[in-house]
């Protein structure tokens, strides 16, 4: 027994599993356009480092989700070698894909060295305003008394002295301002007539 233990263990030695996650160092970072929207635009910058003795062959990167979707895929064209110490950089953008959860989107890169994907063994996350909690996307589409933020109608808070009013706070004079003013009005009109 024990030297089926010590000959496994030499093997895992001698014989490196070949993955991106022992061969390979990877980072992958992304930028929306403000809030990551489900369907719009999403930017990509991925870096893979070599940590392996030996030049690999990079055919095609992607990305797929928790339930092993691929969101995204781009092939390397022609084919670039990674030599040993050496990173590949790719900027790339896709369109931001449908959380599976809620609103976090649980996602892994994957690395193509020409023997099928090889993925990330952890999960990197991504918020995603899913399309589904949309309300509005500007005021006009609320109600008057409330304003478009963050994509959920809102109510406006206004100010002591004033009232909601289409999508804005507005002055509203108070009774006792309203009867000075008649007060001085009809002083002026009296004056007038003398």
């Amino acid at each position: 027994m024990r030297l089926i233990f010590w000959s496994f263990l030499l093997a895992a030695i001698v014989f490196p599993a070949f993955s991106a996650g022992s061969l390979f160092q990877s980072s992958v970072a992304f930028q929306c356009n403000g809030i990551c929207l489900e369907g719009s635009p999403i930017y990509w910058n991925m870096s893979l480092r070599n940590i392996d003795n030996r030049t690999v062959g990079l055919k095609q990167i992607s990305l797929s989700d928790a339930d092993g979707l691929v969101f995204a895929q781009w092939a390397v064209i022609p084919e670039k070698n990674i030599h040993p110490g050496n990173n590949f950089l790719l900027s790339a953008s896709s369109l931001v894909p449908p959380p599976l959860r809620g609103s976090t989107l649980y996602y892994r890169a994957c690395f193509d060295f020409g023997k099928g994907p090889e993925c990330e063994s952890g999960w990197r996350t991504l918020i995603v305003m899913p399309v589904s909690a949309i309300q509005c996307v500007e005021s006009k589409e609320c109600q008057l008394s409330s304003i478009c933020q963050t994509f959920k109608c809102q109510p406006l808070v206004c100010p002591l002295g004033s009232i909601a009013d289409n999508h804005g706070c507005s002055f509203v004079p108070s009774a006792g301002l309203v009867a000075v003013l008649v007060i001085v009005v009809a002083l002026i009109i009296w004056r007038r007539r003398k």
